[in-house]
This record gives C-alpha cells, sequence and structure tokens, in this order.
C-alpha cells in the first residue's frame, strides 16, 4: 500500500504532506525552497521514492468567485511539469481557503504551506471514504 502525498505550492515555498500508509491520516512532512523546477522536482521524486509515494494531490486555489486567477494557472504549471518528471499520477484537489485556515494556526511563514499540505492531503483523503 503506498502513501498519498499532497502539496501546497508557494512561489518561495512549497508544503509537503503525507499519508501513513493505510490512506486515513495526512501529517506534514516537509517544505522545500521554492528556487527552480529542477532542483524542487529532483528533491520531490526522492521523497516519493524513499516514503513509496504512489499518488500526488496538488492544492489548485480556485478564486471564490469562479474565474481563473494566476496562481491557478501557476499551479496547473507545477502539476502538469510534475506529472510528466515524476510519471505517476497527479490530482488537483481544491484548495480554498486552506492557507488561510493554516495561517490561523501560525504565523511562521515556513509552516503555513506545510500545514495547508497536510489540510489538502486531509480533505482529498476524508473524500476517498464517502
Amino acid at each position: 500500500m503506498g502513501r498519498i502525498m499532497g502539496i501546497d505550492w508557494g512561489e518561495k515555498f512549497v508544503g509537503i504532506a503525507l499519508s501513513d500508509p493505510s490512506k486515513v491520516l495526512a501529517t506534514g512532512y516537509r517544505t522545500l525552497p521554492f528556487e527552480n523546477f529542477e532542483e524542487l522536482f529532483k528533491e520531490i521524486k526522492r521523497i516519493v521514492e524513499e516514503k513509496g509515494v504512489e499518488k500526488i494531490v496538488v492544492g489548485l486555489p480556485k478564486r471564490t468567485d469562479g474565474k481563473k486567477g494566476w496562481v491557478e494557472e501557476k499551479v496547473r504549471e507545477f502539476a502538469e511539469k510534475l506529472k510528466l518528471f515524476l510519471k505517476k499520477e497527479v490530482k488537483l484537489w481544491d484548495e480554498r481557503y486552506s492557507t488561510l485556515i493554516a495561517q490561523e494556526y501560525t504565523q511562521d511563514k515556513n509552516k503555513v504551506h506545510l500545514l495547508a499540505a497536510e489540510i489538502i492531503l486531509q480533505s482529498y483523503l476524508e473524500s476517498l471514504r464517502k
């Protein structure tokens, strides 16, 4: 049984969360710096291989008015490049308000993306049980 990885993309940092092998509980794993795709993808691949990740869920920051924003376009680009690099299933998941919720729990900018990734992944895992 492989794990599922949750990702919260940010312009400077990317939060990574992992499920337990039974795919019930999401736990924040690491915050990675985002300077360029190549270095980030190499580190994500290392984690995927080391932790036995079979699927990746990337938080998609949809706007509440239904229009596509520039951040959504960046995340779609990120997810598509990641899918091609890893040759794994990469699923986009509505992450509206995950960052706001994470900011309620911490003011540490390094932990906001980590907590948001955990929230995104936990939401996805709960949808699997419905």
